[in-house]
C-alpha cells in the first residue's frame, strides 16, 4: 500500500508539470491503477503457487517491463505528453516503483527482526 500512495504522489508532481492541462491526484492514481492491479495479482499468483524464486524474478521483471511501457504509451495519450516527456514518466514511475519495493522490504525486515 505505500508503494501505491509514494509512486502516485510523485509521479502526480511529474505528470502536473508536464501536462498541458493541470491534473489532479485522482486522475493519476487511476491511471495507476492498472498497472499496480497487475503487480499486485501476479505477485499473489506467485506466491500462491510457490515457484522457484529465478522463475519468480523473470515473471515479475517481465510484468514490471509491460508495466512501463503501458505507462510511456497511456501517459502520452491520457495527459498528451510529447514522447521526451512521456520517458520521463516512464523512468521516474520505475524508479518510484523500486524505492517503494525497496521501502516496503525493509519495513518488513525492520518489523520481524
Amino acid at each position: 500500500m505505500i508503494g501505491v500512495i509514494l509512486v502516485s504522489i510523485v509521479l502526480f508532481f511529474v505528470i502536473n508539470k508536464f501536462a498541458v492541462e493541470k491534473t489532479t491526484f485522482k486522475d493519476v492514481l487511476f491511471f495507476l491503477a492498472i498497472p499496480f492491479l497487475a503487480l499486485f495479482t501476479t505477485r499473489l499468483l506467485l506466491w500462491i503457487t510457490e515457484a522457484d524464486a529465478i522463475v519468480n524474478l523473470a515473471i515479475l521483471l517481465s510484468l514490471i517491463l509491460v508495466t512501463i511501457f503501458y505507462v510511456f504509451m497511456r501517459s502520452k495519450s491520457k495527459f498528451e505528453l510529447s514522447n521526451k516527456h512521456a520517458v520521463i514518466v516512464s523512468f521516474v514511475y520505475f524508479f518510484s516503483l523500486w524505492a517503494s519495493e525497496f521501502l516496503s522490504g525493509l519495513a518488513q525486515v525492520l518489523m520481524f527482526t
